[in-house]
């Protein structure tokens, strides 16, 4: 639900100040991008477009956007990755895990977890786009595994209840990297088929040596199918593959994982279950990662936090391997976890 308050004491141009109370489950950002310590310094546009749980665009304009085509982006869907090539003709790029997709954050639902972990550490308020939003200090800006605060380098997210990121001023060495700023934001908006479409987009130059994702009855698991966590629904389960780098001309690359994902859909949110096995026994994940201990009937478990949501990481030897991902509170992930049944 949408609230309409006064605009805070101090404010220029007084204005309603909008307090979203919710995840949306769809949103349109447009962001000014400003880059002042390259040289020269840069300025650029770019056009968060997202319809969740599983589908977003990102578009990069090199002036503010009033029509025409973007000039480079990504755009993600529930199991590929795409870019946009400059004219905003589509290459699809690799199949993907089933899950938020890129350019959407889910660090909401789990800021107090973050905060209490010393990943995050809560400042003041401000109005971005007319709404109000809340600083936060991370290390750097939140991609994957969200790293412990250390040091003087840190990225300053402004992010409000709905968890939209609207600002975010990057600084290193001393000195800002990086500023992104929400100009207009607009929540539930109307979105044309065509702008989150990969209909003929153009296939991977070489499709043997990308990730692939595609539909499978997961019948050939280790794990058992996992139910659907409460009020969610089955929205695919898909096999993925990861290839390594190729060794030798002309011969397949090697296949460093494979998976099977199950993912699960409830409005703006996702959850995913992930069993997978590596051939060489290695883990597909760094076990440097920040972490916190959690106990599953499946095993014992870490719990990541990371920019699309809380994680939970299982160890079950021989080179297989469980993970859990969700747009949710930790606590409510791990509720979830404890209910997956022992792998076969």
């Amino acid at each position: 639900m949408l609230a309409l308050i006064a605009t805070a004491a101090g404010c220029r141009h007084p204005a309603a100040v909008v307090v979203a109370r919710s995840r949306p489950v769809t949103y349109r950002i447009l962001y000014e991008v400003d880059q002042p310590s390259s040289r020269p310094p840069s300025v650029r546009w770019e056009v968060l477009t997202v319809r969740r749980p599983f589908t977003a665009r990102k578009a990069s304009f090199a002036d503010r956007p009033t029509g025409q085509r973007p000039d480079a982006g990504t755009l993600a869907t529930l199991d590929r990755l795409y870019s946009i090539q400059p004219g905003g003709a589509l290459h699809e790029v690799a199949g993907r895990q089933p899950g938020p997709p890129t350019g959407d954050q889910a660090l909401g639902p789990e800021r107090r977890a973050a905060v209490a972990r010393r990943m995050a550490r809560p400042a003041g308020t401000r109005v971005v786009a007319g709404r109000r939003c809340r600083d936060y200090r991370f290390l750097e800006p939140p991609a994957g595994p969200i790293k412990a605060l250390a040091g003087r380098d840190h990225d300053l997210l402004c992010i409000d209840e709905a968890g939209l990121v609207l600002r975010e001023a990057w600084t290193m060495r001393g000195h800002v990297a990086l500023r992104r700023r929400a100009e207009r934001v607009e929540v539930d908006p109307p979105i044309a088929g065509e702008e989150l479409d990969a209909t003929g987009a153009a296939p991977p130059p070489t499709p043997t040596a990308v990730p692939t994702a595609g539909p499978t009855a997961g019948d050939d698991s280790f794990l058992p199918a996992p139910a659907a966590p409460a009020g969610f629904t089955q929205a695919a389960v898909d096999r993925f593959s990861l290839p390594g780098p190729q060794q030798q001309p002309g011969e397949p690359p090697p296949v460093l994982y494979t998976s099977t994902v199950w993912a699960f859909a409830r409005g703006p949110d996702a959850v995913t279950v992930e069993a997978g096995s590596t051939p060489s026994g290695n883990l597909p994940w760094n076990e440097a990662d920040a972490s916190e201990p959690a106990s599953l009937p499946v095993g014992p478990a870490h719990s990541v936090l990371r920019s699309d949501g809380p994680e939970l990481r299982v160890d079950l030897g021989g080179g297989r391997w469980l993970r859990v991902r969700g747009t949710l509170s930790p606590e409510q992930l791990e509720t979830y976890a404890r209910t997956l049944r022992k792998p076969t």
